[in-house]
């Protein structure tokens, strides 16, 4: 059958011969709160075309962040502050978030009748780089597939633009510390003060975790007096909180959230991170590959009538198989 459900019936199985306009649509509002697409060997082509680099539009191949001098990075960030940054980034904030990636957004360019990158070039020491025209259409052509699948049909699609994102998390979960540690130790002093309250507002659980409360319980955590049973008292809370409970061995790198685009489409290989998303009760992990997409609708998918879908990403234990093979994510999406 082209189409079938998990043994959750949360996460559904769509081969891409049924993905008709208004079809992914559907599926959620039966009640998915993931949409894994196969059959699609256009996915298993965008992931060889990016992965491990992308080709230059003229020569060569691109450096990705995780394996540039840091300078390179901060040459290629354009942030508009917090986490709405394209280019390259590297995100670590504890329990929060994790990874390193280099990200690029499309649109239709009317001068050319082709495809606009944004940003159009990336810098690789004292040369640059300039993406790939033909790996890019393919994830354009992608995005709009399923961007169309999520359209009822006979309804016009909303103007969008397309994002593409490789992300890399660490095999290491101490890595991650040090790495998280590395950021904090880069700031000034008001700085790392901050970075310390949003380390015990991601620890806040239970009533604690509400809007306020959390930076009332992260002031309190910066005296070493109190810490102790302000702690003691959370860790109450943490056993009844369904959302941030793990498994033995398992850690949230990536905390349970909501993203803010159309949808987000996944693969991946991995071996030590796990993405999970939430049915409102209990979390269904997904294994991710690199022929496969899973679709996850976010919050702007809400103007369609869809609800968006809660997800994590944990540390699933243990230190890897491979340094450079494994734990990267290609992130297709619509804005």
């Amino acid at each position: 059958m082209a189409l079938q459900q998990a043994a959750a019936e949360k996460i559904m199985h769509l081969d891409a011969s049924q993905l008709a306009a208004g079809r992914l649509g559907a599926l959620f509002r039966e009640g998915a709160i993931g949409v894994v697409i196969k059959g699609d060997p256009r996915i298993q082509k965008a992931w060889e075309m990016l992965l491990p680099r992308m080709r230059a539009a003229n020569a060569g191949e691109e450096r990705l962040p995780w394996e540039a001098p840091v300078v390179d990075m901060a040459r290629n960030l354009y942030s508009d502050g917090g986490l709405n940054c394209t280019g390259d980034v590297m995100h670590f904030s504890p329990g929060r978030i994790g990874y390193i990636g280099r990200k690029l957004e499309l649109e239709p360019d009317p001068a050319t009748g082709g495809l606009r990158c944004f940003p159009p070039v990336l810098g690789q020491g004292a040369a640059s780089f300039t993406p790939d025209p033909a790996a890019l259409d393919i994830c354009w052509r992608i995005v709009t597939d399923l961007f169309s699948g999520l359209v009822a049909p006979g309804k016009v699609p909303t103007p969008f633009k397309a994002v593409v994102q490789r992300l890399k998390y660490q095999h290491s979960f101490s890595d991650i510390g040090r790495l998280c540690d590395l950021v904090e130790s880069a700031s000034g002093r008001w700085s790392q003060l901050g970075y310390r309250l949003d380390r015990y507002r991601e620890m806040a659980r239970g009533p604690f975790a509400a809007q306020g409360l959390a930076d009332i319980f992260a002031l309190l955590c910066l005296s070493p007096w109190l810490r102790p049973a302000v702690m003691k008292l959370n860790g109450l809370f943490h056993k009844a909180d369904r959302k941030h409970a793990v498994a033995e061995g398992e850690s949230i790198i990536g905390k349970p959230h909501y993203d803010g685009r159309y949808f987000s489409a996944l693969s991946g290989e991995r071996d030590t991170i796990l993405t999970q998303l939430f049915d409102g009760r209990w979390w269904h992990g997904v294994e991710l590959n690199s022929g496969e997409l899973l679709v996850i609708p976010g919050l702007a998918a809400r103007q369609f009538g869809l609800r968006p879908t809660l997800h994590r990403v944990l540390h699933a234990g243990g230190e890897g198989s491979g340094y450079n093979a494994s734990n990267i994510t290609l992130l297709l999406g619509a804005k």
